[in-house]
C-alpha cells in the first residue's frame, strides 16, 4: 500500500466528468478504464478510487479500513470558489483531482486553499458508494459522452 503511488497512477489517467443531477443525490464510483484507457469521474470519484487501491482493490479492505475504523478518511470541503469538494486522506498525506498527488497537510491547504466542513461517516460513505454500485457506470459514461 503506497498512497502516493496509488494518486500518481489514478491522476496519469484520470479525466474530469462531473456527474449528472439525480434526485437521489451524489453517487461515487471507483473508477473503471474505458477503451482509451481513460479514467473518467469527478472529486469524489478520484478520491474513492485512491483508497480503493490503498485497500488493495478489496472491498473487505475497503469496507474494514474507510467504512468502519476510518483509517483512511473522506472529507467535504468547500473550495475558494464557494463550491463543495471531495478530498481524501490517508495518515499524513491530504489529495484530491487539483493537486493531483498525495501531500503533506500544509502544502496541499496552502496550495488549494480548501476549506474542511465535515468528515464524511461511514454510513454516509456507504450510501454513496451503493448509488454508484446501482448506477451502470458504462451506461453513465456513454451517455454523458455522446
Amino acid at each position: 500500500m503506497n498512497i502516493e503511488k496509488n494518486v500518481s497512477d489514478i491522476a496519469a489517467k484520470f479525466v474530469y466528468l462531473s456527474d449528472k443531477k439525480s434526485v437521489l443525490g451524489d453517487f461515487w464510483f471507483v473508477m473503471k478504464p474505458q477503451e482509451n484507457d481513460a479514467l473518467y469521474g469527478d472529486c469524489d470519484d478520484f478520491s474513492i478510487s485512491a483508497l480503493w487501491l490503498e485497500c488493495d482493490s478489496s472491498i473487505w479492505k475497503f469496507i474494514w479500513n474507510v467504512i468502519i475504523l476510518h483509517r483512511y478518511k473522506l472529507y467535504r470541503c468547500k473550495t475558494f470558489t464557494g463550491g463543495y469538494h471531495v478530498i481524501g486522506r490517508v495518515g499524513d498525506l491530504w489529495f484530491d483531482n487539483w493537486t493531483l498527488q498525495a501531500i503533506d497537510k500544509e502544502t496541499f491547504f496552502a496550495r488549494t486553499k480548501h476549506e474542511i466542513l465535515h468528515i464524511y461517516p461511514g454510513p454516509v460513505i456507504a450510501y454513496f458508494m451503493l448509488l454508484g454500485f446501482l448506477i451502470d457506470q458504462d451506461s453513465r459514461l456513454s451517455k454523458i459522452q455522446s
